[in-house]
Formats: C-alpha cells, sequence, structure tokens
C-alpha cells in the first residue's frame, strides 16, 4: 500500500472514489456526495488543508482529508485536525489502507505541531462508531438539521452585506456563540479573511442581515449532490450550508425570517435543502428544532481535547466548513 497527498490532477479520482464509498446513516439509510468536476470546492473555505490519497496495487483506493485549525474550549486554544470524509473503497475495508493514507498526515503534521484531533461520526454508523472504540466522546452530540426549502421559502428581508460591515457582523456572531465549546471568536482581520478566501463560493453576499441578525449561506449544492438511498428508493438532493449566522437577544423573530429568505433564495436556484449545525445547548436550538424537517446527530470524537465542566449547557460549535 502507498499513499502520497493528492493534487489538483487527482480530482476526478477523489471524486469518483467519493462516489463509491456511500456514507451509512442507519440500518437501511445510505448517502453518497457526487461532487461533480470540482471536488476541491468544499476546501477552498478552509485555512489550510491536506488531501491524501491512497493506493493499492498502484490503483486508487482511498482518500481521507485533514483540516487545521484552532478552537476555544474551556476557555483555552487548542489547534486541532478535523479529519473529515474518509473514503476507502468497500473492496479495500479492514486491511490498513486507512493508516497507511494517515502517514501522510504525519509526515506533514508531526507529533507536537498540533494539540488534538475531532471526528464526527452519524449516531447510526455502526462500522465507524466501532472503528472509534474506545475514543474519547463528548457527552452531547453535534447536530445537523435538515431544512425544506419549499416549505419555509419566505421573502427577502433584510440586505447582502458588504465589507463596510464586517464589524458589526462579527459583533453579532461573537456575541451569539461566545459561551459555545469549540467556538473561535473572529477579529475583523480572521472573519475578512474567511469571506475572501474564495469569492466565488462564498462571499459578503452570501450573508443576508438586519441590525441584529445575519445567515451566511453556501449553496454548495450548486456544484455538489447529496443521493440518498433508503429501501430501495433514490433521492437527488442539493444543499445550501449555513456558514455563519448569529442573532443578538430579541432579534430571534428577525433571525427566523432571514433563514426563510435565505430558503427562499436557495429554493430559486434549485437546491432543496438548507443544511443547519446546531447543539442543545447551542443559541437558538429550540426554534431549530421546530422548523426543522429532520435533525440528524452525530457524535463527537476528540483526542485530546477533553469535554470541559457544563460543557452541554453551553452547547458545542462546529464550522461546518471543517466538518
Amino acid at each position: 500500500m502507498q499513499s502520497r497527498e493528492a493534487t489538483d490532477a487527482d480530482a476526478a479520482v477523489l471524486a469518483d472514489i467519493e462516489r463509491r464509498c456511500p456514507i451509512v446513516l442507519s440500518d437501511d439509510i445510505t448517502m453518497i456526495i457526487d461532487r461533480g468536476d470540482d471536488y476541491f470546492a468544499f476546501t477552498r473555505l478552509m485555512e489550510e488543508f491536506t488531501v491524501a490519497l491512497g493506493f493499492v496495487d498502484g490503483k486508487p483506493a482511498g482518500v481521507n482529508v485533514a483540516a487545521p485549525h484552532t478552537v476555544r474550549v474551556g476557555g483555552l486554544d487548542y489547534r486541532l485536525h478535523a479529519y473529515a470524509h474518509l473514503r476507502i473503497l468497500p473492496e479495500h475495508q479492514k486491511k490498513g489502507l486507512w493508516g497507511a493514507i494517515n502517514r501522510v498526515m504525519d509526515a506533514k503534521y508531526p507529533e507536537g505541531s498540533y494539540d488534538g484531533s475531532t471526528a464526527y461520526p452519524s449516531v447510526n454508523n455502526t462500522a465507524m462508531l466501532k472503528g472509534f472504540a474506545g475514543a474519547p466522546r463528548w457527552s452531547m452530540h453535534q447536530i445537523r438539521a435538515q431544512f425544506l426549502c419549499a416549505s419555509l421559502a419566505g421573502p427577502r428581508i433584510g440586505r447582502a452585506a458588504n465589507s463596510s460591515d464586517a464589524s458589526r457582523i462579527v459583533e453579532i456572531l461573537n456575541a451569539t456563540h461566545q459561551h459555545e465549546e469549540m467556538f473561535q471568536p473572529y477579529t475583523l482581520e480572521s472573519f475578512t479573511a474567511r469571506m475572501e478566501r474564495s469569492p466565488k463560493d462564498y462571499s459578503w453576499a452570501n450573508l443576508l442581515m438586519t441590525d441584529g441578525a445575519v445567515i451566511g449561506v453556501w449553496p454548495a449544492g450548486d456544484s455538489v449532490r447529496f443521493i440518498i438511498e433508503t429501501k430501495g428508493n433514490r433521492i437527488e438532493s442539493r444543499r445550501g450550508l449555513a456558514l455563519d449566522w448569529g442573532f443578538l437577544p430579541g432579534t430571534e423573530d428577525d433571525f427566523e425570517a432571514l433563514l426563510r429568505a435565505q430558503c427562499g433564495w436557495l429554493s430559486a436556484r434549485g437546491l432543496d435543502r438548507l443544511s443547519f449545525f446546531t447543539s442543545e445547548g447551542s443559541p437558538g436550538y429550540s426554534r431549530v428544532r421546530d422548523l426543522a424537517a429532520e435533525l440528524e446527530r452525530y457524535v463527537l470524537i476528540s483526542f485530546g481535547v477533553p469535554e470541559p465542566p457544563g460543557a452541554a449547557a453551553r452547547g458545542v460549535y462546529v464550522d461546518p466548513i471543517y466538518f
């Protein structure tokens, strides 16, 4: 078995591997992610990333992605690797290829250059949970709420943001998420860099805001398809991702109206769902829960970063870019 860092020239191969490796959501539901011709779209919004490609007998057989970033837990900053989008072709699973692929990460990020890592297997993904048997788990779940765009679509309210709104947006985001574990507060510089990292994918115009609330959405479904199979039925979904959102006290109605407006925007361009990450202790959870068509639960596995006391009551934040 061999492995190396993937390049843009590997995009088609990487997309093919992902298509051939369905994600198990439950005993009878699987999901295939088809990234089309733009495999690296999801990486362009990351501060840093490495895609590792594994081979068996010289043929591509697996892929993993590491994305270093900083989070704040228990008042301390940790440099973490989010390992995401691990895919091993079914015929090569349980042969040690996972370890071979991760040697690329070990070489690029030697021990001591980071504090730990995270992973988010579905509560229903028996195989992945078995692979993480004995790994440190937090007591609460990360939750991905799915909103049906057509049924929630509302009129446009507020206005599209621009770079002159950066300070106000940072104020709203930090005030909303300041108590959640794994939220790294933004600075004006860090948020501006985020919004200008890949303007064709996600930038200021993707944020809709009022004086006290904001929701920014990446229309990932413009290029990515999610194919869900259950009991012989096959459904194709194209989704937007709520990347940055927040609201100040007393503006919960604005928050919901913006969410509905973003659903309307997505629906008009042919996307059917808006994915939104939250947890039971997170701000706005009850309203998100009541509007969502589905709540998907994920186990938070965290090496090197212990769960601090009271975390469940404060909630846990996940940046969808690193999920």
